[in-house]
């Protein structure tokens, strides 16, 4: 049993980590940040809202958005950031622009302690303590929470750290170790990570491939195959309740860019020609690559040194926790660049994450370590005065001018990104909300006519002379209409045509489905009601791909709690000193 000392211990570190996790969110004080995608989000997060109060448990269709014809949003937007930021609005009602924030606030919290375990692991209690403040103060961070508003892909990114913590748990396991006990971490980060970001997923994805490539030659083995490889399967399978219908349903939606030329071509940072990003933006970019640069370029620096002039090799636990860290940082850096636009090419799926500076938030979690790492790696032999004059030298002309750089320019960056877009206050929410359902959305259904146009339209048009309909229901998985004709009435909703909607007819004996038809003039839903009076009940249910979805990501957790229980193997090898690993002499 813990002592109380530890248990003290563990309860100020989480203490301290909680506060480190919210120095972003501070100058919220001063208003809400009124970043780019803000409205998307909360609008995203309210249909979640409407969604549970009339009892569906994943909302997939969004009413009020292109004013009120609606979309599929959520049957192609990852779930969980906006059902998390719900949940706090239903159980603490403090609104949902500050939900939004308690919501982006703790997944920081995780970030945050995933990086601090990861330099405890690579380094000391002081890497971990420096790692923690570098990560929640990197600026493209902040680019994600006050300028941009890509509120799903910074949430996701906190889960990275401990991504890189299951890469390495395979790395440094047994082989008495079960193949489910080795993989199952991986699998829920990875779950966790598809269900946040999908975009951040794809990136992880070829990021974990260039781990297993890169440990397997070094190590002479593909001894990690297995778990890695069972560990992601597991992973998409856990999310299958999103992914599947995500991927199977993508042939019924209309994607605009898709027609023109790929997003990725213009959103290289260093790109001489051909971006469509405006001068200021793009030397934000510019400087934030740069600065993106320092951490894995110094720590590559440092391995080269300790190798060349100590004549040393790094201890095999850290040189392969170095090794996930740098190839991240590595493969990251270089996907950011025109250079590898042939990749960008080729690869599948690469080209769904669309800005290949995205990648930038790959690079907080890893950047921020490594940069702790060299910088108190440095300190401890300066202290030692090993090296002699090498190392007083390395310290004078690198670790100084790193940290003050690395200072420097967290604090320009920052202050310059806090305020792009201007800060508003809480009680414009409904006007954030209200500015988002009032334009086109991102996942409009094939062959939908422009929302623009079609805002004026009535709820209902019939086209059958002598029918009358009178609403008398409407939520935003379910419209109840009263019809009543002497003949066969064709009748037209205001409703966007996609699959899973269903209709009722139901008479005074009877209740049976009709046919639900896509109206050629603008894809709306279209009816065929039978004559004298019914009521009529649309309603937006689970496809064949949404149920196999559910029973998949079921099965998923069902095989993830077996194997949580599975015997261990009789430890893991621990090749890391618990305070900090030290250069070997050979």
């Amino acid at each position: 049993m813990p002592s109380i000392k530890s248990c003290l211990f563990i309860l100020l570190t989480g203490i301290v980590i909680l506060g480190l996790s919210g120095i972003p969110f501070l100058t919220l004080f001063d208003g809400i940040p009124l970043a780019h995608d803000l409205p998307d989000h909360l609008a995203y997060s309210r249909q979640f809202e409407n969604g549970w109060s009339e009892g569906v448990i994943y909302p997939r269709w969004h009413a009020e958005l292109n004013y009120g014809w609606g979309e599929p949003t959520g049957v192609f937007y990852p779930p969980l950031l906006y059902s998390f930021t719900s949940a706090i609005n239903k159980l603490f009602q403090p609104g949902l622009l500050v939900s939004l924030f308690i919501a982006l606030g703790l997944f920081s919290f995780i970030g945050t302690l995933g990086v601090f375990l990861l330099g405890k692991t690579l380094g000391s209690l002081k890497a971990a303590w420096l790692a923690a403040l570098l990560f929640v103060l990197f600026p493209f961070r902040y680019f994600e929470l006050h300028a941009s508003g890509l509120f799903s892909q910074f949430a996701a990114s906190n889960f990275l750290p401990w991504l890189i913590l299951c890469l390495w748990r395979i790395q440094r396991s047994t082989s008495s170790d079960s193949l489910l006990s080795k993989a199952i971490p991986l699998a829920l980060t990875y779950a966790l990570i598809i269900l946040t970001n999908l975009p951040l997923a794809v990136m992880s994805t070829y990021l974990i491939a260039a781990w297993f490539i890169g440990s397997s030659l070094l190590k002479r083995s593909i001894g990690l195959l297995f778990p890695t490889l069972v560990g992601g399967l597991i992973g998409v399978g856990i999310s299958s309740v999103y992914l599947l219908p995500a991927i199977l349903e993508l042939p019924h939606l209309h994607i605009p860019h898709s027609e023109s030329t790929p997003l990725y071509q213009s959103n290289f940072i260093f790109q001489s020609e051909g971006s469509w990003m405006a001068e200021g933006l793009q030397s934000l970019f510019q400087r934030l690559g740069i600065f993106s640069i320092l951490p894995f370029a110094s720590a590559l620096i440092f391995l080269l040194l300790a190798y060349k002039l100590a004549k040393s090799t790094i201890r095999q636990g850290v040189y392969f926790l170095l090794l996930p860290l740098l190839i991240f940082s590595v493969f990251s850096f270089f996907l950011l660049t025109p250079s590898s636009e042939f990749l960008w090419q080729y690869l599948p799926f690469l080209q769904q994450v669309n800005m290949p500076w995205r990648f930038l938030s790959v690079l907080s979690a890893p950047g921020a370590v490594l940069a702790a790492w060299v910088c108190v790696e440095i300190l401890a032999l300066f202290i030692k005065a090993q090296w002699k004059l090498t190392v007083n030298l390395v310290t004078i002309g690198v670790l100084i001018p790193l940290i003050l750089g690395i200072g420097v320019i967290y604090f320009l960056l920052n202050n310059s990104i806090e305020d792009m877009n201007g800060r508003g206050k809480l009680s414009q929410e409904p006007a954030l909300l209200r500015s988002f359902t009032q334009r086109t959305a991102f996942f409009l259904p094939k062959d939908a006519g422009d929302p623009e146009q079609l805002k004026t339209h009535p709820m209902v048009i019939v086209k059958t002379p002598g029918t009358e309909v009178q609403v008398e229901e409407q939520t935003p998985h379910k419209r109840t209409f009263r019809v009543k004709g002497d003949e066969v009435s064709q009748v037209v909703f205001r409703i966007f045509h996609f699959p899973g909607w269903v209709a009722e007819c139901k008479t005074h004996s009877e209740t049976f489905k009709l046919e639900v038809k896509k109206d050629p003039a603008h894809g709306r839903i279209a009816l065929s009601i039978p004559e004298g009076e019914h009521e009529i009940v649309l309603r937006f249910e689970d496809t064949l791909s949404r149920l196999a979805g559910w029973g998949i990501s079921l099965l998923s957790l069902l095989l993830t709690g077996v194997g949580a229980f599975m015997k261990k193997g009789s430890g893991v090898k621990e090749v890391v000193n618990e305070e900090k690993p030290e250069l070997e002499l050979v």
